[in-house]
Order: structure tokens, then C-alpha cells, then sequence
């Protein structure tokens, strides 16, 4: 997978970010403020680890990087 850039913390903007991915799970989290996300198989969503390595970098990464600014996007149950 391709690093993708972060962006600054959206609670203290500092740009003091540290990215752990693993086998089973992805965490970004602000050397600051200690703010963090976290995605990956102990999230309970993924069912194999297959998934999680082609799925949870990138979904914590967008997460991080998702400001208010962004566009909306509708919220389905799964």
C-alpha cells in the first residue's frame, strides 16, 4: 500500500503524526494531543484478515484526513 500523506491533527493541528500498521490493524494518532483513530480487526468489522489488509490503512487514513469540510457522505447500516 502506498503511504498516504496525513494530514495535521484536526483537534490541536500540530503535524507531530505517527501511523502503527500492523497485520490486524491500522492507528493514527497525534504525538500531541494523543488524539486518535483506529481501524482494523479488533474494530469487530472484519471477518478475515484478507479483508483487513486490503481495507483498514485505508479506511483509517481517510478517516484521519476527513475534515467537517468535506463533503457529507450518507451513512448506511451494513
Amino acid at each position: 500500500m502506498k503511504e498516504t500523506e496525513l494530514k495535521p491533527c484536526p483537534f490541536c493541528g500540530s503535524t507531530d503524526i505517527r501511523r502503527t500498521i500492523t497485520t490486524s490493524y491500522c492507528e493514527i494518532w497525534c504525538n500531541c494531543c494523543k488524539a486518535k483513530i483506529s481501524r482494523g480487526l479488533f474494530c469487530g468489522k472484519y471477518d478475515c484478515l484478507a479483508d483487513a489488509e486490503n481495507d483498514f490503512g485505508k479506511e483509517a487514513n481517510n478517516a484521519w484526513n476527513r475534515r467537517a469540510d468535506n463533503e457529507t457522505r450518507e451513512i448506511t447500516d451494513k
